[in-house]
């Protein structure tokens, strides 16, 4: 093999790694919306317990989504695709405000990190 034919395959991986991941991390987003909008009036202790719950509901959502659509015949790339589309775009009030949420996330991290350095040095 030469050297451009090595790359090439090398970049074939990547690639396909990537969008794998991306895949996932993409799963992973619309459980968490469809999750979050089912729990929107509940008080959470933390982010990992928002996250974890919110995750695993939206999962749940998904996969009777997905489950009813195959009930149906309609088990087809457009059709979850589109039916996916529609859900997040029914989940407007939890997405329109990560914004805000990622900058109170960020700020109580810095929190957190500020005492446990003045904790360290006691």
């Amino acid at each position: 093999m030469t050297m451009a034919q090595l790359v090439w395959a090398e970049m074939e991986q990547l690639l396909f790694v990537l969008s794998h991941y991306g895949a996932l991390a993409a799963l992973a987003l619309l459980s968490y919306t469809f999750g979050r909008q089912l729990t929107r009036g509940v008080t959470y202790h933390s982010l990992l317990e928002q996250a974890s719950f919110s995750v695993s509901l939206g999962l749940g959502v998904i996969s009777y989504l997905v489950f009813f659509l195959g009930l149906f015949g309609l088990l087809y790339r457009s059709v979850v695709l589109i039916a996916l589309l529609v859900g997040f775009l029914m989940c407007f009030r939890v997405w329109i405000q990560w914004p805000g949420n990622l900058s109170l996330t960020l700020r109580q991290l810095r929190l957190i990190n500020r005492r446990s350095v003045a904790i360290d040095h006691k």
